[in-house]
């Protein structure tokens, strides 16, 4: 699994971000961003300036996030291996118990940055995680992409400032012989899942029509209505563009309808749906600019607020899940159910004050409809072409 991202500043504790015209990229300087407060007690010149002659490595991460914990004994040996002079920071925008019960278990190489209010992945541009970035000596970036593309050496030869090979690089395409725009649908070449984003790139691998759409159209929660019927294939996608004016979503989405032949829309829809429903609600009131979600195996711990839950509880019932608590704002909760077993589910619900009641009523769908048959290629039909 590959999951990336980009953009980035190196991080002192008492200035804000300089907002600058430039966009962030590999080779560029980065400019400074205060630091949230670092989950275990360090010593105060751990969250001051970058001194000089100090490397910067920053790993954007989650402890819900599966690539992300299995990079983590990859990274933990990268920073072994680093030397002296690199401050290393773990930065997750979750709550800080669930960070610090993760990392009882799980330990990291470094500073755990607790980014209360997202304002660090914001900055960096970050929708998509394991992201790293390598800052040099000199404030430069040098890498920007997925921790498992670095090795040791890759990473001596980053901190020390020298500019790293093409294919290790993620970020705005230099090379004016590059296209201005290049989107590529493909059938699968392995048919494994993967993902890597940055602000000018989208690349996924190994993924069925539905998650393709799901990217596409920032859907959740049981949004499909299928007219036809659709193979079960794998797919791998590729977007690249010089300029911002359209989005990445936009494009794949129109990618997908031209290259498998297909017509969709969002439509209101007549259909069968659960209603989350305020019985005698006993969560806890947080903070709305506080957010984390965590889901396991036997259920969720989340401060979010009903719109974000009922996403988790429509895929679980497999039918649309509405919000019709009235209940605004984050509340803290905690549910515990086996997971597929929607019985399990309403139980869990009741005990916290609240009920799931099947009805009827208008939603918005999107409707997938085939243009033609025999329109969406196999990879096998792919290579015999």
């Amino acid at each position: 699994m590959v999951w990336t991202s980009t953009a980035v500043v190196p991080l002192v504790c008492t200035t804000m971000l300089l907002a600058t015209g430039a966009a962030l990229d590999v080779g560029t300087s980065a400019p400074q961003v205060a630091i949230p407060h670092a989950l275990q007690p360090v010593a105060s010149s751990a969250l001051e300036g970058r001194h000089d002659n100090e490397a910067l490595i920053l790993e954007f991460w989650a402890t819900w996030c599966g690539p992300c914990v299995e990079s983590i004994e990859h990274t933990n040996r990268l920073v072994q291996d680093a030397g002296p002079n690199v401050r290393v920071l773990w930065i997750t925008d979750e709550a800080e118990e669930i960070a610090a019960s993760f990392v009882t278990k799980h330990p990291l190489q470094g500073v755990v940055v607790i980014d209360d209010d997202s304002s660090l992945f914001e900055a960096f541009e970050v929708n998509s995680r394991p992201t790293l970035v390598v800052i040099d000596r000199a404030g430069i970036i040098r890498f920007i992409g997925h921790p498992k593309d670095l090795d040791s050496k890759t990473l001596a030869d980053a901190i020390s400032g020298k500019s790293l090979p093409e294919e290790r690089q993620v970020g705005l395409m230099k090379n004016r012989n590059n296209p201005l725009l290049e989107v590529v649908i493909t059938p699968s070449a392995t048919g494994e899942f993967g993902k890597s984003q940055s602000a000018q790139h989208l690349d996924v691998e190994g993924q069925t029509l539905e998650m393709l759409l799901v990217d596409a159209h920032g859907l959740r929660g049981y949004p499909f209505v299928y007219e036809g019927t659709f193979p079960e294939y794998r797919y791998d996608a590729k977007i690249r563009r010089s300029n911002r004016d359209t989005s990445l979503e936009d494009l794949l989405a129109r990618a997908i309808d031209d290259a498998l032949g297909l017509r969709t829309t969002l439509e209101l829809r007549r259909s069968a749906v659960f209603e989350l429903r305020n019985v005698e609600f006993k969560g806890t009131p947080m903070s709305e600019s506080h957010y984390s979600l965590s889901l396991g195996s036997d259920g969720v711990t989340a401060e979010c607020s009903f719109g974000q839950l009922v996403e988790i509880f429509s895929m679980e019932a497999q039918r649309p899940v509405v919000d019709v608590t009235k209940l605004p704002g984050n509340y803290k909760f905690a549910l515990t159910w086996k997971r597929g077993d929607l019985k399990s589910l309403k139980e869990s619900l009741q005990a916290l004050g609240l009920s799931l009641k099947e009805t009827e009523r208008d939603v918005e769908r999107l409707v997938v409809r085939r243009k033609s048959e025999n329109t969406v290629p196999s990879s096998r039909q792919a290579s015999e072409k």
